[in-house]
């Protein structure tokens, strides 16, 4: 039982992705933290503590896979949401779910889509 989600942390190379997302989750009186790639998000991790990450697959300095092997270490059962629009991400989200990933979401995607997601790790 994961519980109610209160705070999210987005992590996604693209400012206009990390926006949308951001204005999606607040809408819903989530707060939201961002960060732009993988080692400014596990930063971010450490130091705001929140109780899911969304993270892109494809990014530099430290890609989404990476991210999500380091934040299982830390937090074994984390609700972690990846996504990708990158063609080949979908292969990433394959291995992003074997290493612990909750749930993956392809992009674009909608807000009942992702609210859905969550939605659902809240219930578990």
């Amino acid at each position: 039982m994961q519980g109610k989600i209160k705070k999210i942390l987005v992590v996604d190379d693209e400012p206009a992705i990390t926006k949308l997302v951001e204005l999606m989750l607040s809408a819903k009186g989530y707060e939201v933290i961002a960060a732009e790639d993988g080692k400014k998000g596990l930063y971010m991790f450490k130091t705001e503590n929140p109780d899911l990450v969304i993270t892109d697959i494809v990014m530099p300095d430290m890609e989404g896979i990476e991210l999500v092997r380091s934040l299982i270490k830390i937090k074994k059962n984390l609700p972690i949401i990846v996504m990708s629009g990158n063609p080949t991400g979908t292969q990433f989200l394959k291995i992003a779910s074997m290493l612990g990933a909750h749930s993956t979401l392809n992009k674009p995607f909608s807000s009942s889509e992702l609210l859905s997601l969550i939605t659902n790790i809240e219930g578990e």
